[in-house]
């Protein structure tokens, strides 16, 4: 019976000393939930929208590159952003834009090999898919529909490179970037949440994000596709 109680005593301490770390280390982690949607090129028309300013949408990574190195300030960026730009080129991203009387109103990524959020979680890419994100419409330029324009011309970017699907996320917050994503015609496919701790970042999926975005489904809505047309970079610019 002292055995037991010994035991009792010493499970009651260990909960209360972890839940005394738990309180302390709290305020140290964060959280972010993001919404993943899929547009499907093979049964969905592509859709056909207009800003409400004139804009030029272009895949010339060099001239966002040179105009955000220029103007960090201007557009928001950080550091660490700049110094990953051409690590994502030579990861074979494409950096797609939108440039209204020759300013850098929007840019965005598309990503083909795998998704990866955080450095410790990343998932392989399905073939014939693509994953859109880090898009960003700089400040002087909201509210002109100028996103979902965008998205527009990506899409149509990559249905002519034989890509087939089309991710996009977007933090639960950010209502605009739902907005604009919902008016393409996109369909939300489900979640993951981005962890923050320190220094340390992490991401957890939901199994069927998971599933949909490498294309391992059971579902004969994400059927495994044959593969595309080699995808290379566009240099040009389109009205």
């Amino acid at each position: 019976m002292e055995v037991e109680w010994n035991t009792i005593a010493i499970w009651h301490l260990h909960r209360q000393m972890s839940l005394r770390l738990t309180r302390r280390l709290a305020p140290l982690l964060s959280r972010r939930r993001f919404v993943v949607y899929l547009f499907d090129l093979r049964s969905q028309p592509l859709p056909d929208l207009t800003p409400a300013l004139k804009v030029r949408f272009s895949t010339d990574a060099d001239c966002v590159f040179e105009c955000l190195r220029a103007t960090p300030n201007e557009y928001e960026m950080e550091r660490r952003d700049l110094a990953s730009f051409q690590r994502r080129l030579s990861e074979g991203e494409i950096c797609f834009s939108a440039w209204v009387e020759n300013k850098l109103a929007f840019h965005g990524w598309i990503q083909f090999r795998c998704r990866k959020p955080a450095p410790w979680t990343q998932i392989p890419i399905s073939t014939g898919s693509a994953f859109i994100h880090r898009c960003a419409t700089h400040a002087a330029f909201r509210g002109q529909k100028i996103y979902p324009s965008a998205l527009a011309f990506a899409l149509r970017e990559l249905k002519g490179k034989g890509i087939e699907r089309v991710f996009i996320d977007h933090a639960v917050e950010n209502v605009s970037s739902r907005r604009g994503i919902e008016r393409v015609g996109a369909t939300p496919v489900g979640n993951y949440t981005l962890f923050s701790f320190c220094f340390v970042r992490w991401a957890r999926f939901e199994p069927r994000v998971r599933a949909a975005i490498s294309g391992h489904a059971d579902s004969p809505r994400f059927p495994q596709l044959p593969t595309p047309q080699p995808v290379r970079q566009c240099c040009g610019a389109h009205e």
